[in-house]
């Protein structure tokens, strides 16, 4: 090799050398002043990530030579995020606050460089695993303070840690004073939304308590949950509910995930009546409840047992989830067909929801940016459906009345028509009365009267015993005989064998198991039932015969009347008639049920049922 080759190659190894011994490169310094208070800083800072476990010095140097970065985040990770600032303060505060948008990072530890030696200095643990009554600043995100006295530059570094997850958060820059301003106009903004959820709560609970139907009461559980999964969201719940725990927090908004499944999912089925509209979507969400219950109680016990793969049970709820939102969406389009004004209101709700939910989902993935103020699109899209569905709710009360009111109004209507039918019949019968008096009593008495005058005895016992029997047969029917001296079966037993004896139709009685003690009212109406029945088959039957059986079935009184006759004519209505329309009336009296089916020429059958198990 030449000495020039040699020079050329001498050089290059001495210019190496010296590039090797060039400092890192110096990161941009940020200035605050005033007008900064607030500034979201995360994508003017130097963003490092890594699996390894390092010292602050370690990462202030991978930072420098990593340079000044976007963040992104990738998903679920294992990895340790490393922020540096270089500080420039530019204002008069010497206070101010770094806010970090995500209360659910597990460890979050501030570190500041001495100016002096160059050592970096822990000022501040926070996050999810660190109670809230150790931290020096208590908010619902992370906050740790960052003290200029005596300086006006600060190296800042911050370690950032979520295990088995996906992290993703903003960082913000505060004076203390407008971040004690700004954290009392978010805790206003949460009191007012959580202020409309409780009065819808409230509003539901006392819906429920008057109405008793179980729709409101799976929609009040629903709101709940849905009211302490955001307090969890939001870090509330690990402020105010269980500050000294740092265990909770870590698995609350799971737990509640399932909370949500648990009870809108039954709310669905109790809104649309999916039993009786849909069985088979019913049975649907039965098997997704019941794979979400399994999969709640794999968890619990994988936790239980502190060997949690937190990343295997995300992906696998977040699965679950998924399918059953999807087929509950399905089911909505097809309630489209079936209810339609309350499908259009769940579908409106369940959208608001659904897209919250969906966005939230692939945030975790680092595919859209987290958004945090004033509220996250999960709070949006959970208020809003909140409220529509609370509308819909409101339209079905609103409906349930009016249909009340109209089902009151039909059974004032039919209440007049039977009392109507009863005096239209007691108006029948006493003209029928009257008219029997008159033909066979008065007519018969009068030609008595003309025998007697011309004193004629021929025949006269006799005629005298038919005027008692037709005497006799008219008081029965005006009131059963002796019902208090007899008994139930031996006045039917009289009435149908004089029917029997004075009709061309034969009639066969059977009675078995006759209580022998009931109420005057009961065996009234029965005998009246019979008579009915028996009036009914001689006036328009034309039958040969008719069978009567009243049967004792325990706690009932079975009663079938059925004759061989010519049957009720084609779309004949029991209304048309008053003698059916008296027979349903003393049925409906007794608290009982009457059935009657016929046929032309075919005969008619009638089947009373009377409860007596209350019957002295």
């Amino acid at each position: 090799m030449g000495w020039s080759n040699r020079s050329i190659w001498g050089s290059l190894v001495i210019w190496l050398m010296a590039a090797g011994s060039i400092p890192a490169q110096q990161l941009p310094s940020l200035p605050l002043a005033g007008a900064a208070s607030g500034q979201q800083i995360t994508d003017s800072a130097a963003i490092f990530h890594t699996e390894q476990n390092l010292s602050p010095g370690q990462a202030w140097e991978k930072i420098q030579q990593s340079g000044t970065t976007h963040f992104n985040d990738f998903g679920f990770t294992d990895h340790r995020y490393w922020v540096g600032l270089q500080l420039e303060n530019l204002s008069a505060y010497q206070q101010w606050i770094l806010e970090v948008e995500n209360p659910h990072i597990d460890y979050i530890t501030l570190y500041i460089r001495s100016p002096g030696t160059g050592d970096w200095i822990k000022i501040e643990q926070s996050g999810d695993r660190v109670p809230h009554h150790v931290r020096s600043l208590s908010h619902y995100n992370p906050a740790l303070p960052i003290d200029f006295t005596g300086r006006s530059q600060l190296d800042l570094l911050v370690m950032l840690y979520k295990q088995h997850s996906s992290l993703n958060f903003n960082l913000r820059l505060w004076e203390q004073a407008d971040f004690s301003r700004q954290q009392q106009v978010q805790y206003t903004v949460y009191g007012g939304y959580f202020g409309i959820l409780l009065l819808v709560i409230i509003a539901t609970g006392c819906i429920f308590a008057f109405s008793r139907k179980q729709v409101y009461l799976w929609y009040l559980l629903y709101i709940l949950t849905i009211g302490l999964y955001i307090l969890a969201d939001t870090g509330l719940a690990h402020q105010f509910i269980y500050p000294g725990s740092a265990t909770i927090p870590n698995y609350a908004r799971m737990v509640l995930t399932y909370g949500f499944l648990f009870t809108f999912i039954p709310f669905t089925q109790h809104y649309f009546s999916t039993g009786r509209t849909l069985p088979s979507y019913h049975r649907g969400f039965n098997i997704l409840l019941g794979l979400a219950l399994l999969h709640f109680v794999v968890f619990t016990t994988w936790f239980l047992l502190g060997n949690v793969d937190g990343i295997l049970a995300l992906s696998t709820k977040n699965l679950i989830i998924l399918l059953c939102l999807l087929f509950l969406l399905y089911h909505g389009v097809i309630q489209l067909g079936v209810n339609r004004i309350p499908a259009r209101f769940y579908l409106a709700a369940f959208s608001a929801m659904l897209l919250s939910a969906v966005y939230k989902a692939i945030a975790q993935f680092g595919l859209v940016p987290r958004v945090v103020y004033p509220l996250t699109p999960l709070q949006i899209g959970f208020f809003f459906e909140i409220i529509i569905l609370s509308v819909g709710m409101g339209w079905q009360v609103r409906q349930l009345d009016r249909e009340q009111a109209e089902f009151r109004s039909r059974i004032n209507k039919l209440q007049n028509e039977k009392l109507q039918a009863f005096v239209d019949g007691v108006d029948k019968e006493r003209h029928r009365i009257a008219r029997d008096l008159h033909d066979a009593v008065g007519s018969r008495l009068t030609h008595l009267k003309h025998l007697v005058e011309r004193g004629s005895s021929n025949g006269l016992a006799g005629r005298i015993q038919q005027i008692i029997t037709d005497v006799r047969s008219i008081s029965h029917q005006l009131s059963p005989p002796g019902l208090q001296l007899t008994t139930l079966e031996q006045n039917i037993q009289q009435l149908v064998r004089e029917s029997d004896t004075n009709s061309s139709i034969q009639y066969h009685l059977q009675i078995l198991d006759l209580p022998e003690k009931l109420s005057t009212e009961v065996s009234t109406n029965v005998y009246r039932l019979v008579q009915e029945g028996i009036n009914n088959i001689e006036k328009h039957s034309q039958a040969d015969q008719a069978d009567i059986q009243l049967i004792n079935h325990g706690d009932k009184l079975v009663l079938t009347i059925e004759d061989d006759g010519v049957g009720l004519p084609a779309g004949y209505h029991a209304d048309q008639g008053i003698g059916l329309r008296n027979l349903h009336y003393r049925v409906e009296q007794l608290n009982g049920t009457v059935e009657i089916s016929s046929a032309p020429n075919r005969g008619t059958h009638i089947l009373v049922v009377l409860p007596i198990a209350h019957q002295p």
